[in-house]
């Protein structure tokens, strides 16, 4: 009984002392295993101003997403303080293709916006909101899971597909032909 005693002393010791001494030996060697984190992968800023020539976004993280009709391209990236947040965007094949990680905390959200001439097609997945506005589209299809809230707003579409499992999606000052719209467990809201 003693022995075991003991055993589970020394074993609470051991647990107590172990951060004390790892701590202790980071400061003094200055590369132990407290060492500061490399800062996170981004595409450069320069990297997005020459992103161009899409008309479909297939976009997974979590910042918020405006997705704007514009005669330019442009991808812009507003991150949180204090340097937080893996973000990466490439086109390939008419494609943006967006992902970014670490960008929402409890007190804010990165925010990503891309402006582009005509969008055809979006994969939109754990997005915490996404805007789409002011296309003049002859067909759209959205795809959007595990995104928090989404607004289609002053766009006017010939066909809309949508197949979301989302919060909600509020329908603003649209003009649309024809919509096949999808959804599970989605409040939708239109004026």
């Amino acid at each position: 009984m003693k022995t075991s005693r003991r055993l589970l002393l020394g074993t609470f010791v051991t647990l107590l002392v172990a951060p004390v001494v790892l701590v202790a030996y980071s400061r003094i060697s200055g590369d132990g295993y407290l060492s500061e984190l490399p800062p996170p992968e981004r595409t450069s800023s320069a990297e997005l101003a020459a992103l161009r020539d899409f008309t479909s976004i297939n976009v997974r993280g979590d910042f918020n997403l405006e997705v704007v009709s514009a005669p330019d391209y442009a991808v812009d990236y507003t991150p949180l303080p204090q340097g937080r947040g893996f973000f990466r965007a490439s086109v390939a094949d008419g494609t943006l293709t967006i992902e970014g990680y670490g960008n929402r905390t409890e007190f804010g959200t990165a925010t990503v916006r891309v402006a582009l001439p005509e969008l055809s097609e979006m994969d939109a997945e754990s997005l915490p909101a996404l805007t789409v506005q002011n296309f003049d589209s002859e067909s759209l299809t959205l795809r959007a899971f595990n995104v928090g809230d989404v607004s289609i707003t002053n766009n006017r579409i010939g066909a809309l597909q949508m197949q979301t499992q989302v919060r909600s999606i509020a329908f603003r000052g649209n003009t649309i032909g024809s919509s096949d719209v999808r959804t599970v467990g989605t409040q939708i809201t239109s004026d």
